[in-house]
């Protein structure tokens, strides 16, 4: 694929040359015709193109042609091939118009839509410039009206924007609000004008929980507070067994006292109960 940037001739204008297999044009772009191969070396040497160049353009040509033809014609200059290439159609040519006044009416051209979406009115030689990324279809009057009612355009806006293209229409049709609808529409349907689109860009997604914030920092500025001493608490029941241990150690004590008194009555004989003293009494 190959577009050749711009081409100026002596006297100033400008031109590019397009294989013709390269970007389907708008029909509205009519290409120079040269129907003479004279007439066509003519146009060639007129303009300001080092050689190198004509042999670039020369080999991106389909087919490869110019291989063939220069083994054919080893002492002819390349822009005779060229030449040949115009009157054959294999290379198209297209004047490009001065657009210095159409860079100061960009905001006059470019409108946005209900859901964002921002168009931009331009003349079909703007695609010589090179291909945007997107261009609106309109294929009927119908679509364009429809397409001009989507923007919501007031009749001021619609009168600078036909001023800005350069529509052939005279003061008291630009007041008139149907002639200044039809004019707009027969340049959308006929491609005399293209609009480019380009989308709202979108917004990122928000993931769940990304909107909870972060729990703060403690602040380490200060020391932590003292731990408070904690009361010594005694073992459930400790002074319960003291007690229990001193009262078997008693009853223990009570009864070898008890065993110690008993055996000392058995020995000599003494009675050792109140029952036993009573009968001792009688028998005395």
């Amino acid at each position: 694929m190959y577009n050749q940037p711009f081409v100026t001739t002596r006297h100033g204008q400008r031109y590019t040359f397009r294989l013709r297999s390269t970007q389907i044009l708008p029909e509205s772009l009519n290409p120079e015709r040269f129907w003479d191969n004279n007439l066509a070396l003519q146009f060639i040497r007129s303009l300001n193109v080092p050689e190198g160049r004509w042999r670039h353009l020369a080999n991106a040509s389909i087919g490869s042609g110019y291989s063939g033809w220069r083994r054919s014609n080893p002492w002819s200059p390349v822009e005779e091939y060229i030449a040949q290439s115009l009157t054959r159609g294999d290379f198209q040519v297209f004047k490009v118009e001065d657009n210095t006044q159409l860079k100061h009416t960009t905001a006059k051209r470019r409108f946005k839509n209900q859901y964002g979406v921002t168009y931009r009115f331009m003349p079909a030689a703007s695609l010589l410039s090179g291909k945007p990324d997107s261009l609106k279809t309109i294929r009927s009057k119908t679509d364009a009206q429809t397409f001009l009612k989507s923007i919501g355009a007031s009749s001021e806006q619609k009168q600078e924007l036909a001023k800005s293209l350069d529509l052939p229409l005279n003061s008291t049709q630009l007041t008139d609000d149907k002639a200044l609808d039809d004019a707009l529409c027969n340049a959308l349907v006929t491609n005399a004008v293209v609009v480019t689109a380009q989308e709202a860009p979108l917004k990122p997604p928000v993931e769940a929980g990304a909107a909870a914030e972060p729990a703060p920092a403690p602040d380490m500025s200060s020391p932590p507070p003292a731990a408070r001493p904690v009361a010594a608490t005694p073992a459930s029941g400790s002074g319960a067994g003291s007690t229990s241990a001193a009262a078997n150690e008693a009853g223990i004590q009570n009864e070898a006292a008890q065993a110690d008194t008993l055996a000392q009555a058995t020995e000599e004989g003494s009675p050792f109960c109140e029952e036993c003293e009573k009968k001792k009494e009688k028998t005395a």
